[in-house]
């Protein structure tokens, strides 16, 4: 009885604890590194094939080939799978490092968050002239697919659990770099210096940075460029247009009432919606009515959510709205620089400005350009310079 008694206080209370720590431990370790070698064009996302285009992808693909300036790995890395787990998933992100590294020197690390969700325009090839500039101003990039994406396991729930995926890079920096190769007893990832990490997000990934920042990162300082502020409003305003879209252009039947109860919150009718969404995609793109970008974007967004029913749809949204969390990003007190376009037909300048607005740190600046949601050609480049600029100026 004695020994009974001994044996289930060592499960209750020892093993978990053993496992916890082991599981502390393994929170951001590299699992495997390899060079990246990008996919052809007809393996790519079908948002880069729309966006970029044949011609210009396999222009890309010949420069990286024939004159990158930075190493590109392929990384795998471990991210809690939400914040009180006992496991981790392997997440799948891109690394650039200068082509030579100093082996006495810390880098500055950046961490690079990707618009978009699910495989839709991952990093890749067009992300990497980015990463090469980052280099050759002394920083190691780590550039996060979000988990489920890319190969990686897990799913990517657009700003909840996978929130992990960039708060756990932190203990990377701290613990697992440098990283070396032991068979070619090479540095692959130089040391970083974990006071001297910086965070850059683009449209979804602007939001990631914030939701981060409330849920614990601590970068040096960040730039939010196009930022998804108010997910709510955003997914609301896509859930009319879509409706109306199917309404006005699908015949009524079984199917065309299932997707719009999906679109309205419940998920049982995902297969009928994508149904939809994948025969607007066969379809001649001229003759789609201009609801459909609305469809796309339930499409992507909506899949991401994990609500089990209609009334659970707004808790989730608010999880993702950047407005909900002021308080959480002034208490951080993070140095941050907004770049938005005039003219964002995605994510409004009104509502970045809100976030803005509400946001009290010691440093802030909000930068607006004419362009839309990227900017065009010269306004990146601009964009560029003032954000090192900014890292350097916070530096100080």
């Amino acid at each position: 009885m004695k020994s009974l008694l001994i044996c289930l206080l060592f499960c209750f209370f020892v093993v978990p604890f053993v496992f916890s720590a082991d599981t502390e431990s393994r929170v951001g370790e590299i699992v495997s590194l390899a060079l990246y070698r990008p996919p052809s064009f007809k393996d790519a996302d079908l948002a880069t094939q729309e966006i970029v285009g044949k011609k210009a992808y396999r222009e890309k693909a010949r420069e990286y080939k024939n004159a990158c300036k930075a190493n590109i790995w392929r990384m795998v890395y471990k991210s809690r799978q939400h914040e009180k787990a006992d496991d981790t998933y392997d997440v799948v992100a891109l690394v650039a490092t200068p082509r030579t590294i100093k082996l006495d020197a810390s880098y500055k690390l950046l961490i690079s968050l990707r618009g978009v969700c699910g495989e839709f325009f991952k990093n890749g090839l067009m992300h990497i002239p980015f990463f090469e500039q980052a280099t050759e101003k002394g920083y190691v990039v780590i550039a996060p697919q979000y988990r489920g994406n890319d190969g990686g396991q897990g799913k990517d729930h657009y700003g909840t659990d996978d929130l992990y995926d960039v708060i756990d890079l932190f203990h990377m920096a701290q613990n697992h770099l440098p990283h070396v190769d032991r068979k070619a007893q090479a540095i692959m990832i130089p040391k970083v210096n974990p006071k001297e990490i910086y965070m850059f997000g683009a449209s979804r990934g602007a939001m990631q940075g914030l939701l981060a920042v409330a849920h614990g990162a601590r970068p040096r300082a960040m730039v939010c460029k196009a930022t998804g502020a108010n997910f709510k409003k955003y997914y609301k305003e896509k859930q009319q247009r879509a409706v109306e879209c199917i309404e006005e252009f699908c015949a009524p039947n079984k199917e065309t009432e299932q997707a719009i109860a999906y679109v309205n919150g419940d998920p049982r009718y995902f297969a009928a919606f994508a149904s939809l969404y994948h025969k607007g995609l066969e379809a001649d793109q001229e003759e789609l009515p201009r609801g459909f970008g609305a469809i796309k974007g339930i499409y992507a967004a909506g899949s991401c959510l994990q609500h089990s029913c209609p009334e659970e749809l707004d808790k989730e949204l608010e999880k993702r709205t950047v407005l909900e969390y002021m308080q959480q990003l002034s208490e951080a007190n993070v140095p941050t620089l907004f770049f938005h376009g005039q003219n964002d037909p995605i994510c409004p300048v009104k509502e970045a400005q809100e976030v803005y607005d509400a946001l009290n740190v010691d440093k802030k600046v909000f930068i607006r350009f004419a362009g839309g949601h990227g900017g065009n050609p010269d306004e990146r480049v601009k964009m560029t310079e003032q954000t090192f600029a900014w890292f350097e100026a916070c530096a100080k």
